[in-house]
């Protein structure tokens, strides 16, 4: 019965991550996605109470994902030492291997997160980069006497960075192009980035 339970469970997730694909939050019908994945309307609400712990329950993992990864980002990520070859190419592979299994979640989050919690989840991670940007960056400049004009270039390269991210997630599904263009767009984003800030 527990099997049986999981897989219905699972198509309705299924059946509800290609409604908000197509319509986003806000034009998702329960009906709709209960019909998709072959359950009465009332046997999907025993499974999840809402349409917004049904769509949390789709893009959670996902969203998660991208702050941690975000949130382990260390110095060695923009400094020139033998460690940043190994550390990019690590970051590279995590961000494809999210793109790769968390695609249709991350596009549901980016186009059809509004009217959830979720809906600022593109603003939250570029705050997020900023201020990790703002911490490491910021302090190695203040070691060497040195500063930005404004520390509003770390919002604006933290949201550049992340649109383009977006673009290529848009744009790209095949891994090995994924893999190839995003290591070089974090090569071109952050590589000897201390220089280029003295």
């Amino acid at each position: 019965m527990q099997v049986l339970k999981e897989r219905v469970r699972n198509t309705i997730l299924s059946s509800a991550r290609s409604e908000f694909r197509e319509k986003g939050f806000k034009n998702s019908s329960m009906r709709e996605i209960a019909r998709g994945a072959g359950v009465t309307a009332g046997n999907l609400y025993r499974y999840f109470e809402n349409k917004e712990e049904l769509f949390c329950t789709v893009v959670g993992p996902a969203y998660k994902m991208i702050v941690d990864l975000v949130e382990e980002v260390k110095e060695v990520s923009f400094n020139v030492s033998p460690q940043y070859p190994v550390f990019m190419e690590e970051i590279t592979h995590r961000i494809v291997d999210i793109y790769r299994n968390n695609r249709e979640e991350l596009l549901i989050l980016v186009k059809g997160s509004q009217g959830t919690r979720f809906e600022k989840a593109k603003e939250n991670v570029v705050l997020l980069l900023e201020k990790k940007l703002r911490d490491i960056l910021g302090e190695h400049l203040q070691k060497k006497n040195k500063g930005l004009e404004d520390d509003y270039l770390f919002y604006v390269i933290a949201y550049g960075f992340i649109e383009g991210l977006i673009i290529i997630l848009e744009r790209f599904e095949e891994e090995e192009k994924m893999n190839s263009l995003i290591g070089q767009y974090i090569c071109f984003n952050f590589k000897n980035i201390w220089e280029r800030l003295e």
